[in-house]
Parts: structure tokens; sequence; C-alpha cells
């Protein structure tokens, strides 16, 4: 079968090993923070960074432009420096004016895949993954999953990170047991190879449905199972699996802007 072309990165790792090069050949003090982030607004709005765990960073536009085009990233992990001396209270709301020092945006990104309906895309999503080793930690906020998956991959082949769920069913959308299965796939090829990555963030958005089928039931928090194969018999596959709570109101990103 012909193979889709979904989600593609390349040589992507090299901006976290950048960034994580840049991070420590600084002083401490150079730096107030170093969360990881979704991003909203655009460079008429202004921006709002909303931290996973609370806090809402606003740097200014211009230095936000430092960094390059910000109109296709969504998640990032930012390094910043406080600008203000008195500092609010830690909340989920706090607001804090910040200076961006540094900043790699995260893996992932493309909306989640119901393969009860895109057929096709079923088709080229499991029949062309490559082992996982590890989900790393796994971290659900404002409308994202986060984690950090360990795979081995060929540095001279484009490597695919997409993310899907089966409809509705015990594999996927499961409404009757308040539970969600979401399914990461990974692609880089066919031949075995034996170079291992971890500590690379992978951040997926939640497809909007989700939210409004699990909320309709009445559920206030849900658990999801993020699992991957950790093989390559793909006709009988093995599974590793992460199970983490989640309320759903997590479903819900940001609202573009303000």
């Amino acid at each position: 079968m012909k193979k889709m072309k979904l989600a593609v990165f390349f040589a992507a790792l090299v901006s976290v090993l950048s960034f994580s090069s840049c991070l420590d050949t600084n002083s401490e003090s150079a730096y107030d923070g170093v969360p990881l982030v979704t991003v909203t607004g655009d460079d008429f709005l202004g921006y709002k960074l909303y931290a996973d765990g609370g806090g809402i960073l606003v740097p200014t536009v211009a230095n936000m432009k430092q960094f390059g085009d910000w109109s296709k990233v969504k998640r990032a992990q930012v390094a910043f420096k406080h600008l203000d001396e008195n500092l609010p209270e830690p909340s989920e709301n706090a607001v804090y004016n910040v200076s961006i020092v540094s900043v790699a945006p995260l893996h992932g990104g493309a909306d989640m895949i119901d393969t009860a309906r895109d057929v096709e895309a079923r088709d080229t999503l499991y029949n062309n993954q490559d082992p996982v080793i590890d989900l790393g930690a796994v971290g659900i906020y404002k409308g994202y999953i986060t984690f950090t998956p360990q795979f081995n991959y060929n540095p001279s082949a484009p490597y695919y990170f997409n993310m899907s769920y089966e409809g509705e069913g015990k594999d996927g959308i499961d409404l009757e047991n308040k539970k969600l299965t979401l399914t990461f796939h990974y692609d880089n090829g066919t031949e075995d190879f034996y170079n291992p990555v971890n500590d690379v963030y992978c951040s997926f958005p939640f497809a909007p449905e989700l939210y409004r089928k699990f909320s309709d039931v009445g559920s206030d928090s849900i658990n999801v199972v993020l699992r991957a194969v950790s093989d390559r018999n793909l006709e009988n596959p093995n599974y590793l699996e992460k199970t983490v709570k989640m309320a759903v109101k997590d479903f819900r990103a940001p609202s573009y802007g303000y």
C-alpha cells in the first residue's frame, strides 16, 4: 500500500540538543525558569505563553521576533527572565512579564487522527511504525498531552510522529468506563538501528470532539491510556502503556490571543 505523508520531522532533534547546550553554558542567573508552554497570540495581538502547571508568561512582540516566526509554533520549551521585581503570588492564572532568552519548539503538534474514520491513515500508521522503548513522563494540561519517549533512530532518514485514537470503543473513546486510549506512532524506516534517543518532548493537541463527548456524559475526570508498539511484530504487536488521570476541562486549549 502507498505510504501516506503524515506528520514528518527530519533532524529536529538538533533543536532540543542545542537548546540544552545553550542553557548549560550560561550561568544559572541567565534565566529564572524553563517551563513547557502553550503559545497563543500573534505579532498584532501580542503573545501569552501558558506554562504547564500554571502561570502565564507575557513577553514583548519584539522579544518574540528575536527567535523567528511563531505563527506555526503552538508548544515550546522556553527559558525566561522576569522583568518585574515584585511578582504575583503563584497561581494558575498569575501573569508574569518576562524576557525570553532561549526557545525550542516541541516535537509532534499534528492533529490527532481518528482511525475509525480515516482507514487509509490507519493502514499507514499501523503498518509502518517502529518500536518505542519507553514513553517517559506523561503530562496533560490545557489541551495537550506531552510525554518524553525513548526510541532508536536513523539520523539519515526522516522520522514521523503521529497520535491516533480508534473512534468510540474500548481502544478509543470509552465513555462507559470514562477512559480514552491514544496510540503514539513512530516511523523511521524498516531497518534496525541502534542510536538511542531520550528526553525528547512530544506534544499533541486533543481533538475537539473529545471534550464534547466526555463532558456530555458528566465526567469531571477520566483515565488516559497512552500506548506505543514495543516490537516489530506488527501482525500481533505488543504495546507498552502509561495511564494518567486528567481533568476533562484540560481537553480545552487556551483561547487564541486574549
